[in-house]
């Protein structure tokens, strides 16, 4: 069992690093969704609070309360505070209770994951103090959430395109976030317009020329896909590929990668 659980842990672990190694190989930097909130909690036994916030589903998330004690020391009681954390369907992924004495801050971290249908779930935070001695003080609640994106990794099946004529590409975009698309052809020197469209429509997201290979000018389109652009236009997008009209170009390759993010 032990050798089993260790096998899978390298696996894990070998993935991760191959992950990011594609990842600084389309000089792609991933960064951290993060929010924050303060609330007042009112004075008064049998209280509560709370603050909903977005994520993308199948990511980590974590979420720390920064729980004060508004309350004199040597004057007031401690304030006993229940810590919430709520799924986009609305279980309970994790609670703490803590006792905070009056002046004192306390830190408590929480955390879950969801794989819902949602793509871009309402996650929910809430705290309550139950049968609270301290009914005369109250306390501020500042909550920290974050999630770190799992970059969604995918390279398209290589086609050509003939000398001064465009070729379409269906490209499915499964979700909102920040969208980067590199590409690699031969002959390199040869430059190519690439244009996305949103959906089936004429409405282009971004468009740009460049060249293929190790050259500077390298194609790179980045764009931002946001949850409008999913409801409107759908996953199934096109990449419209552009020969200027010096050579037909073969082994065309894009790689689309997509960094979750509820935009």
């Amino acid at each position: 069992m032990k050798s089993k659980m260790k096998l899978k842990a390298t696996a894990i672990s070998i993935a991760t690093v191959l992950t990011f190694a594609m990842i600084s190989l389309f000089g792609i930097t991933p960064s951290g969704s993060a929010s924050t909130a303060t609330l007042n909690f009112p004075a008064g036994a049998n209280q509560n609070v709370s603050k909903t916030f977005q994520a993308p589903k199948g990511h980590p998330v974590n979420v720390i309360f920064n729980l004060k004690n508004n309350g004199a020391p040597g004057v007031n009681s401690a304030k006993r505070l229940t810590t919430k954390l709520y799924t986009p369907d609305g279980l309970l992924s994790d609670a703490k209770e803590e006792s905070v004495n009056p002046g004192q801050t306390r830190a408590i971290s929480l955390g879950g994951k969801f794989t819902g249908a949602s793509s871009c779930g309402n996650w929910k935070v809430e705290v309550t103090n139950p049968n609270d001695p301290a009914s005369n003080v109250t306390a501020t609640i500042t909550i920290n959430f974050l999630f770190v994106p799992l970059p969604i990794i995918h390279t398209e099946s290589v086609f050509a395109v003939v000398q001064g004529q465009m070729e379409p590409r269906p490209i499915t975009i499964p979700q909102s976030g920040d969208l980067t698309i590199t590409a690699d052809w031969a002959p390199a020197n040869v430059p190519l317009r690439f244009t996305l469209k949103k959906g089936d429509s004429n409405v282009t997201a971004v468009s740009d020329s460049g060249y293929g290979g190790t050259h500077p000018n390298q194609l790179k389109l980045k764009y931002r896909v946001t949850q409008q652009d999913i409801q409107t236009y759908g996953t199934r997008w096109n990449l419209e590929v552009k020969e200027s009209g010096i050579a037909y170009v073969r082994d065309i390759k894009p790689t689309k990668v997509l960094m979750p993010g509820c935009f």
